[in-house]
C-alpha cells in the first residue's frame, strides 16, 4: 500500500498525540512513591556528606575551604530546604576566624531574607564574645540587633535588651545601666521587663555588688512607675540592699515599705530572710520591733502574719517568759487565727509547768482560744492543757468539773483514771484524808484493770511504768494513812508500794533517764 510523505507525517503526529495523551491517563507514567523517597534519601546522603567535608575542614583548621564549600552550599537551589543548617555553620567557620563583622553583616543581613536562618544563630555571636568578656562589643551587636531596619522578632527583643544590660553592669558603667535600664522598662510590657530587673538587680546584690544595686534602684524609683510589678521589686530589692550592707538603721522603714506593698506569698519568704538576717547579726530588738508591726499591719496577709506571730512570741519568750500569756492574748485581740495561737499555746505551755503565776494566766488565754476556735484538734488539745494547768496550779475544782463534763478526744479509760485522782488531790487540799485515800485506790484500781503500760510525763519527758504509777501512789496513801495516823493500814500500803517499785526498777533497766530517776525517788524506801 502506497503513503505518501505527508500522509506518513499526519499518521506520525496523530501517534505522538496518542502517545502523549496515553502518558496522561497512565498513573505509572508519574514518578512512583518509592522514586520520590530515593530521590530524598540521596539528597539527604549528599547533604550530610557535604557537612560531614564541612566539619573534617573545619577540625583540620581550614576554615577558608570550608567557607568555600558552605557558600557552595547556600548557593544550591536543591539544599534550599537546609540552608538554616548550613547558614550555622557558616556563622561558626566565620567566628572561628575571628571574623566577628562578617559575621555579624550575615546575620543582619539573613533576619531580612532568611529570618530562619537568622534565629538558628541568634546567641551565637553574644556568646563569642561574652567567653572573651568584650561587653562594649556585645552592646554594641546588640545595639545594631535592636535597630528597626534590622527587623528583629518581638519575642528576641527581651533577650536582646537583657544582654545589652548585662553588658553594662559587667563594665561597672552605672550611667550606660541606666539608660539600659530605661530601655527595658519602656520597650517591654511591665509584666516581662520587671522579672528581668528583678533577675539581673537581685544578681548583682547577691554578688556583693549592693552599692550599685542600690544607685539603680534609685534611678528606677525616681521614674514613679505605676505598675505593681515594678512598685513590689522596689521595695523588696530595697530591702535586699540594706541586708546587704547592714545598714540597720534604715532596715525598720525599707521593712514597713515591704509590709505594705507586697502580697502574702512574697511577704511571707521576704520576711523569712529579714528576721533571719537580724537575728544572724544579733539584732533581735528589731526582730521584736519589725515583726509586732506586721502584725498589726500586715492586714489580710494570712501566712506572713502567722509567721511574724510566731517570730514575736518566740523572740519575747527567749528573752522573758513571763511574756507568753500577754502576747497570745493580743495576738487573739488582733484576730490572729486561734489555731495559730493554739498552736503556740501547745508549744510553750509545759515549758512553763513550773511558774505558776505564768500557768494561771496560760489558762485564762486558753479558755479565749477555747471561746473563739472551731478546729476540733485545737480545741481538745487546749482543754487538756487547760485541765493539766488546773491541776498544776491546784485549782482541783474547776480540773473536776471539767473532767465531769469530757474532754473530748480521751475515752473513758482515760476519764477513769484522771477524775479520782483530781478529786483525791482536792480532798488532800481540803484535809480531808479518808476520802483522798478512797479516791487514790479509785485510781489505782482504774489503772490495773486497763490495757494501759505507761504514761508519758510531757513536762520531763519521762514514761512512767504502770507499776511505778501504781507504787507511787501506794506509798502517798501510805503517807496519808500515817497522818490520820492509822499504822496498820499504812504499813500494808508500804509493802505493796515496795513491791510495785521494785518490779518499776526492772522494767526501768533499759531507760537511763527514768532509772535515775526512779532511784531518786525510791532512795530510802526501799530498804
Amino acid at each position: 500500500m502506497y503513503v505518501s510523505l505527508q500522509s506518513f507525517a499526519r499518521m506520525g503526529a496523530s501517534c505522538l498525540v496518542l502517545a502523549g495523551f496515553c502518558l496522561v491517563l497512565t498513573p505509572g507514567c508519574k514518578p512512583s512513591a518509592e522514586k520520590i523517597a530515593a530521590r530524598e534519601a540521596l539528597l539527604g546522603h549528599e547533604i550530610e556528606r557535604t557537612l560531614e567535608e564541612v566539619q573534617r575542614l573545619r577540625a583540620e583548621e581550614k576554615n577558608n575551604e570550608a567557607l568555600t564549600v558552605i557558600e557552595r552550599a547556600l548557593a544550591n537551589p536543591k539544599y534550599a530546604a537546609h540552608a538554616a543548617r548550613f547558614f550555622t555553620e557558616k556563622i561558626a567557620a566565620l567566628l572561628a576566624q575571628n571574623q566577628d563583622a562578617a559575621a555579624r553583616a550575615a546575620i543582619l543581613e539573613a533576619w531580612k531574607k532568611a529570618p530562619e536562618s537568622a534565629r538558628a544563630v541568634f546567641g551565637s555571636v553574644h556568646n563569642a564574645y561574652r567567653q572573651m568578656n568584650r561587653h562594649a562589643d556585645i552592646r554594641h551587636w546588640c545595639r545594631d540587633l535592636l535597630a528597626r531596619e534590622t527587623g528583629l522578632p518581638v519575642d528576641l527583643r527581651q533577650q536582646v535588651l537583657n544582654w545589652q544590660l548585662s553588658a553594662s553592669l559587667a563594665m561597672a558603667d552605672a550611667d550606660l545601666a541606666q539608660t539600659d535600664l530605661d530601655s527595658v522598662v519602656s520597650e517591654l510590657p511591665a509584666d516581662k521587663a520587671a522579672p528581668l530587673v528583678q533577675q539581673t538587680l537581685g544578681g548583682l546584690i547577691d554578688g556583693g555588688q549592693h552599692t550599685l544595686a542600690s544607685r539603680l534602684l534609685r534611678h528606677l524609683q525616681a521614674k514613679n512607675l505605676e505598675a505593681a510589678a515594678y512598685r513590689d521589686l522596689l521595695v523588696s530589692l530595697t530591702l535586699r540592699c540594706v541586708l546587704a550592707a547592714k545598714n540597720w538603721d534604715d532596715a525598720p522603714a525599707a521593712f514597713d515599705a515591704c509590709v505594705v506593698q507586697l502580697p502574702d506569698s512574697t511577704l511571707y519568704t521576704l520576711s523569712r530572710t529579714f528576721f533571719t538576717s537580724l537575728q544572724k547579726n544579733g539584732r533581735n530588738d528589731l526582730v521584736e520591733q519589725a515583726s509586732k508591726k506586721m502584725v498589726f499591719n500586715a492586714i489580710g496577709k494570712t501566712n506572713a502574719v502567722n509567721y511574724a506571730a510566731r517570730v514575736w512570741v518566740d523572740t519575747g519568750v527567749a528573752a522573758n517568759p513571763g511574756v507568753l500569756p500577754e502576747r497570745l492574748d493580743a495576738l487573739l485581740t488582733a484576730q490572729i487565727s486561734p489555731v495559730q495561737v493554739g498552736n503556740l499555746f501547745d508549744r510553750y505551755f509545759y515549758e512553763m509547768a513550773e511558774q505558776l503565776t505564768i500557768i494561771r494566766a496560760l489558762c485564762t488565754v486558753g479558755e479565749r482560744i477555747l471561746a473563739s476556735c472551731s478546729d476540733e484538734n485545737t480545741v481538745n488539745s487546749v482543754k487538756v492543757k487547760i485541765l493539766d494547768g488546773a491541776f498544776i496550779t491546784e485549782n482541783y475544782d474547776l480540773a473536776v468539773s471539767m473532767l465531769e463534763k469530757g474532754i473530748p478526744g480521751k475515752d473513758k479509760a482515760w476519764h477513769d483514771m484522771s477524775l479520782p485522782k483530781v478529786k483525791a488531790h482536792r480532798a488532800m487540799a481540803k484535809k480531808q484524808p479518808r476520802e483522798a485515800v478512797s479516791f487514790f485506790r479509785e485510781f489505782m484500781n482504774a489503772w490495773l484493770t486497763s490495757d494501759q503500760e505507761e504514761e508519758f510525763d510531757p513536762t520531763s519527758g519521762i514514761a512512767y511504768s504502770r507499776e511505778w504509777i501504781l507504787g507511787r501512789n501506794a506509798k502517798r496513801i501510805a503517807g496519808i494513812l500515817d497522818s490520820i495516823p492509822d499504822k496498820a493500814e499504812a504499813d500494808k500500803a508500804r509493802a505493796e508500794a515496795k513491791g510495785y517499785f521494785k518490779t518499776a526498777l526492772e522494767k526501768a533497766a533499759n531507760d537511763p533517764a527514768a532509772l535515775k530517776l526512779l532511784q531518786e525517788e525510791t532512795k530510802g524506801f526501799l530498804d
